[in-house]
């Protein structure tokens, strides 16, 4: 249970970071994807997220829920920030590597991996805790077998408040243990 679950949830959180990092890093450099995105991120981040369970169940049943929930979650969290780390870049450096004909290799990585790092740190503090409960949630409300939130859900069902206790520890300890994890990556 708890494998299937984490996986789920591990793959939802990757599949929304790398969306985000990329389609972050491709709406500063295209003013036109940005302003497409723009309005797609605020109505993603405005969204409850029972009603992204409730639509997502009904279109596309409940064994990939929370695969779909992390995604959903973590892709605004991590495109907002990247976006805001490229907009935080100092002009100034950017000149400099002009005016020593560096290319985009070396830009990128003396200029815009620096100024994106405090930004990627914050994206992945806030969407790790974020993706797992989104996905937990919707796993209880879809309880797809082998689920974490299938069994608290039948926990809840039997009146078994330790066992919710359980699995809520279990997750906060694989929610933390992921986060340390990325940060030091």
């Amino acid at each position: 249970t708890l494998t299937s679950s984490l996986i789920r949830m591990i793959s939802g959180f990757f599949i929304g970071l790398i969306l985000g990092i990329g389609i972050g890093s491709l709406s500063y450099f295209f003013a036109f994807l940005r302003l497409v995105m723009e309005p797609m991120v605020t109505v993603l981040k405005a969204i409850p997220i029972v009603s992204y369970v409730i639509l997502i169940l009904i279109w596309a049943g409940s064994s990939n829920l929370s695969v779909y929930m992390g995604i959903l979650v973590v892709f605004p969290i991590v495109y907002t920030n990247i976006l805001t780390g490229f907009d935080s870049l100092d002009e100034k450096m950017l000149e400099l590597c002009f005016v020593y004909n560096l290319g985009l290799g070396r830009k990128f990585h003396l200029v815009y991996i620096p100024a994106m790092m405090p930004h990627l740190t914050s994206a992945l503090k806030i969407s790790i805790g974020m993706g797992f409960k989104a996905a937990v949630a919707a796993e209880v409300i879809g309880t797809p077998a082998f689920s974490i939130g299938e069994k608290i859900y039948m926990a809840k069902v039997h009146l078994q408040t330790a066992e919710i206790f359980s699995w809520t520890i279990v997750l906060i300890l694989c929610s933390y243990l992921f986060e340390k994890g990325m940060l030091a990556l």
